[in-house]
């Protein structure tokens, strides 16, 4: 079952679905891949500026359509996320303007580092 699509944050700038094995599994990652994949960055947004990648792979899951082959968060500011909820509560709790976060990505199955700034 595909997690609902939610916009984790207008400061950010994304909408992600949770990963599970079946969402890997289309992707082709291991099952055990967890973090939140990025399915949509808006214009202008501080993801956009700072290069985070969307996907654009459709595909049909749980009769629903999803783009696929985004950027996986994983990590941010070394704190690991493995749903929406995460990042949500720590963007609640530690963005302040003019600050400069860390994120672990998953691109291609290689893991990188983007600082996005607010």
């Amino acid at each position: 079952m595909v997690p609902k699509l939610k916009l984790v944050s207008d400061i950010i700038g994304i909408e992600v679905v949770d990963m599970n094995s079946e969402v890997a599994a289309v992707m082709g990652l291991g099952k055990e891949t967890l973090g939140i994949l990025i399915i949509s960055i808006f214009k202008g947004s501080i993801a956009e500026k700072a290069g985070l990648i969307s996907g654009d792979i459709p595909a049909q899951l749980d009769n629903r359509r999803v783009m696929l082959g985004g950027d996986i968060i994983i990590e941010v500011d070394d704190k690991t996320i493995n749903s929406r909820k995460d990042l949500e509560d720590f963007i609640s709790h530690y963005h302040l303007p003019d600050t400069s976060i860390k994120f672990r990505i998953l691109r291609d199955g290689k893991p990188i580092e983007i600082c996005l700034v607010y």
